[in-house]
């Protein structure tokens, strides 16, 4: 990249890269050009579970193919046109064909994990019609090398005797004058929006343009980024956000309730897409419920009855004078800057918390 910008490339900037060019805006300040939908494809799910079958798992084990027991690529696409899904696993830098990694073993999987197969796992109709296209989505420096890794890891399987699906690679650059996308083989793409030699832009940027504030998904605990800081206070004021318009609007009722997907969902728009699981309870327990626990806490202090377990925040006895009172700090100044310290639990989020999210 050249010139300078507040931002550098890492995973969790890929991942809203993509997911804006699918999502449907909800901010009209989006500059992303969304190729995917103009290519037919929509959101199936983020980090859905892909299982190989029972043959590919035989076929695997008696040939000594490196292979686990599921893999997490970060999106899923569907075109209902084309019937074509597309699993898109995004990466910084590459690796080898031949290491034997944790990378291989996913690699083996995405390739493996044929469209009907996938589509019968999601309850689509007619699953043997689909087919399935694998994209790797790299640094622009890194994805040739790791078209040729999946080359190599597609020869393999079928050597083997294991179909495999059709895979390719995107890289992206980021330049002092926009973001661009280029597909390999860009001949053969199923996104005609990539056939193209040269790069595809995406996104026009300005010197000083960070896109960060934008980002459907602020944080992800599963990606080593080098600026957790922002991420966690982003998601807190979204979090604040939320908690302001739920509480608010329904502190006319006596007793009410509101559930944390509630929040979350509103906090992070595509909550209910996220399909893993142990991931959004770390996200949950190691961020959001703490700061939860803070902003009821002040509100408590005024005299609320607050009840909070089993995910479920339950209001009780609320007068009109309460209410009021709720309303009006809600929207204070002091409410505005309340902080947590969420540093040091964020910093706790290990591997085993989050055993595959949405990059890894």
């Amino acid at each position: 990249m050249t010139g300078t910008l507040p931002f550098t490339q890492d995973a969790l900037f890929q991942l809203n890269l993509l997911l804006w060019m699918v999502w449907p805006p909800s901010s009209p300040h989006s500059s992303v050009r969304p190729i995917f939908r103009e290519d037919g494809f929509v959101l199936q799910s983020i980090a859905p579970a892909l299982r190989p079958s029972i043959r590919t798992q035989l076929l695997a084990h008696e040939s000594g193919t490196p292979i686990q027991e599921k893999a997490l690529p970060d999106l899923l696409l569907k075109n209902q046109e084309s019937n074509t899904m597309l699993p898109i696993e995004c990466k910084l830098t590459g690796f080898g064909a031949s290491s034997g990694s944790r990378e291989v073993k996913q690699a083996n999987i995405l390739l493996s994990v044929l469209g009907p197969e996938l589509a019968a796992s999601i309850g689509l109709p007619k699953p043997d019609q689909w087919q399935c296209y694998l994209y790797y989505v790299l640094e622009a420096d890194n994805h040739n090398a790791m078209f040729e890794t999946l080359s190599q890891l597609t020869q393999h399987l079928q050597d083997v005797h294991i179909k495999t699906n059709t895979s390719g690679t995107i890289g992206i650059e980021i330049d002092t004058d926009g973001i661009y996308l280029k597909a390999v083989p860009y001949e053969t793409s199923p996104l005609p929006s990539l056939r193209n030699p040269v790069p595809t832009c995406v996104a026009k940027l300005e010197e000083g343009d960070d896109p960060r504030p934008l980002y459907l998904i602020p944080i992800d605990p599963d990606i080593g980024l080098k600026d957790e800081l922002y991420g966690i206070r982003v998601l807190e004021e979204r979090v604040r956000s939320s908690v302001i318009s739920l509480i608010g609007r329904r502190l006319d009722d006596t007793r009410f309730e509101v559930h944390e997907d509630e929040i979350m969902q509103t906090a992070i728009e595509l909550w209910g897409y996220w399909e893993h699981e142990p991931a959004k309870s770390s996200l949950l327990r190691k961020i959001a419920r703490p700061y939860l626990r803070e902003l009821l806490d002040g509100l408590r202090r005024l005299g609320a009855d607050i009840k909070y377990e089993q995910r479920i925040i339950r209001f009780r006895a609320v007068t009109p004078k309460l209410a009021a009172e709720i309303r009006s700090r809600l929207i204070s100044r002091d409410f505005a800057r309340q902080d947590v310290a969420l540093w040091e639990s964020y910093r706790q989020l290990s591997f085993d918390d989050v055993v595959e999210g949405w990059a890894e």
